[in-house]
């Protein structure tokens, strides 16, 4: 599940998968082919759609018989790391480890995701200056407003002063609200298996 605890790796540390597979069956366990991937996804929340962005796949056994425990560890390095990690109210940006086991009765296939975070180290970006916006109404009001700085940090406190230019009409009451928009690119083509259980 997306919202188990989930480990946090940079763009540029390699994803290490360690694998135990150990049979629970009396008999020993037939299988078509066990394959390991590194899945990237944008999931729209309104369309109910997932779009792949990155995939990639190694095949950890052919097909066989499983009879004793067998482990495995794969290393999936200088992956492109394309988007940080993002959960918002209209889209998330996820990525997980696939184990994907096909048996051969009713050619079942069982399909086990670990999830985890992508972050993007930067520099602290300098803070230049502030940031003004001018607010009003032709000929009655003319307001502007100030920002000490022109950039936030997440925890940050966002500060500021606002200037009455001119004041030519009542004013009942003034309202500052902070807005938080999300742009999600429309997903045009989405395949039956691509859509969201």
């Amino acid at each position: 599940s997306p919202n188990e605890h989930m480990y946090i790796y940079t763009s540029q540390e390699p994803i290490t998968a360690h694998i135990t597979l150990t049979p629970v069956e009396i008999t020993a366990f037939d299988h078509l082919g066990i394959e390991l991937s590194l899945i990237g996804e944008i999931i729209n929340f309104d369309t109910k759609c997932a779009s792949y962005f990155l995939s990639k796949r190694i095949e950890l056994l052919k097909e066989g018989t499983l009879c004793k425990p067998a482990s495995f560890t794969h290393a999936f390095r200088g992956v492109d790391f394309v988007y940080e990690s993002y959960n918002g109210e209209h889209f998330s940006v996820m990525y997980y480890i696939q184990l994907t086991i096909t048996r051969k009765v009713f050619n079942s296939v069982k399909v086990y995701n670990k999830y985890f975070i992508v972050q993007h180290i930067q520099e602290v970006p300098l803070i230049v200056g502030n940031c003004r916006m001018e607010i009003g109404m032709s000929d009655k009001l003319h307001m502007e407003y100030e920002l000490f700085e022109n950039k936030f940090h997440l925890n940050d406190v966002i500060t500021g002063r606002l200037f009455f230019r001119e004041v030519l009409t009542k004013i009942r009451s003034i309202e500052i609200v902070l807005l938080r928009k999300e742009k999600v690119r429309t997903l045009k083509n989405c395949d039956k298996d691509e859509m969201m259980n």
